[in-house]
């Protein structure tokens, strides 16, 4: 039996570009990234594209693998467009919501309480890249939903405690910068501008 064989049943929902503009209140890809704490990976896809034909199966494979080991971390997504060479206006629609500029282009997002933020894009990588870049994210992850907790009690808490609050979040986390580190440090008397002060190394 092979690696493949004994991979769970696949995790990968495709959609229709037509059936994702459906009841859109904002971007395609607010409609993809809906929860914090998990990285998205959304395939972008369209009919007659050679490459898509062949990364597809390598696509599928990869989103098995990775929902095996992060379990509901991890959502892998393929957005399917329409096209014939008469009749290219799907494409152009899909272009303009994504800003991608080839087929198939593949993209790495969180969430954030600001909305999703964009981890990484290509078009055609090798999937041992794409596997690396979705293992990295799910720290950034992490870190944006431990963020949005931290807007939340400051806008819960009392006024005039909002040290409190940050300090809840702040007391212990680990973040990534090329390798892996603990920010553990004493947090009895970290402010707002302290805890900003631990996230430096990635450009957040």
């Amino acid at each position: 039996m092979t690696a493949t064989a004994q991979l769970p049943p696949l995790q990968m929902e495709t959609i229709e570009f037509q059936r994702l503009k459906t009841g859109l209140e904002a971007s395609p890809t607010d409609s993809l990234v809906k929860n914090l704490g998990i990285v998205y990976v959304t395939s972008i896809t369209r009919d007659g594209c050679s490459g898509c034909a062949e990364q597809k199966p390598l696509f599928r494979e990869l989103a098995a693998k990775m929902n095996q080991k992060h379990h509901n971390l991890v959502q892998f997504t393929n957005v399917h467009i329409r096209y014939q060479p008469g009749d290219q206006r799907e494409s152009w629609e899909a272009k303009r919501a994504f800003g991608h500029a080839a087929y198939p282009t593949y993209m790495v997002h969180v969430k954030s309480h600001m909305g999703p933020l964009e981890v990484y894009r290509s078009v055609y990588p090798a999937m041992e890249e794409l596997e690396k870049q979705v293992t990295d994210a799910l720290e950034l992850a992490e870190y944006y939903e431990t963020a949005a907790s931290k807007a939340y009690l400051l806008h819960a808490g009392s006024v005039g405690q909002p040290r409190a609050a940050i300090l809840v979040v702040w007391s212990s986390f680990s973040f990534l910068s090329g390798n892996r580190w603990n920010a553990r440090v004493p947090t009895s008397n970290l402010g707002l501008h302290d805890a900003c002060l631990l996230v430096p190394r990635m450009g957040l």
